[in-house]
């Protein structure tokens, strides 16, 4: 093996290593919102089927695929008190809740591997609104990234069908009304309609996962 294969090869493997320590915190994460970590499986098979709905090529819904799951890295610096607390957060809860954006912007960054360097975008983003109305930039229409724009969605989706502390669990047939509601303010027209055109899909890729999760 030359010289060069050998730096490249460990250059592999270290970036696998940091990948791999970066997908754990996500996971972690996750935990703390009193998820099993099946949530971000599901997500994130949802951002890659409307990205590709959406008309982006092979290599971009692999890349979010992989990025996705660490929107809400962080979660880590929000305390359990207010993650899982069951009433209305107060106001002073509510800042520290919407700084987690950029918290885990900043566990993300630095990086100059691709699927990191889109896992920040898409952390920063992921709580715009298409209408400037999110935050924690207050982001407009395509000033928001499209991968946040789908992850968005994608996590939305999801969120409102699984039980909460705080609620049950939404229909599907509620869960897609409430998607359609936030067409055009909340959500992306154009990434509502590549949602709608697989959300059948969608549904049945949940429903497989959450068999497989529960059958481990």
């Amino acid at each position: 093996m030359t010289l060069l294969a050998e730096k490249e090869k460990s250059y592999r493997a270290l970036e696998s290593s940091h990948l791999d320590t970066i997908r754990r915190l996500a996971t972690a994460a996750e935990f703390k919102d009193d998820d099993t970590g099946v949530h971000i499986v599901r997500m994130s098979r949802f951002s890659a089927m409307i990205a590709d709905a959406y008309g982006q090529d092979n290599e971009y819904c692999n890349l979010l695929e992989q990025a996705s799951p660490m929107h809400d890295i962080g979660k880590i610096g929000v305390p359990d008190s207010i993650l899982k607390k069951s009433g209305q957060l107060t106001h002073e809860e509510w800042k520290v809740m919407r700084k987690h954006p950029e918290y885990g912007a900043n566990i993300l960054s630095g990086s100059d591997v691709p699927v990191l360097k889109m896992a920040e975008e898409v952390a920063l983003a992921h709580h715009e609104k298409y209408d400037g109305s999110g935050y924690p930039a207050q982001l407009k229409g395509e000033e928001i990234p499209l991968s946040g724009r789908i992850v968005a969605l994608a996590d939305f989706f999801d969120a409102l069908t699984m039980d909460r502390c705080y609620r049950p669990a939404f229909s599907d047939q509620k869960a897609l009304a409430m998607v359609e509601e936030g067409k055009g303010t909340h959500f992306d027209p154009e990434v509502v309609d590549a949602f709608f055109s697989v959300s059948d899909k969608i549904i049945a890729e949940r429903e497989r996962i959450n068999a497989a999760n529960n059958a481990s």
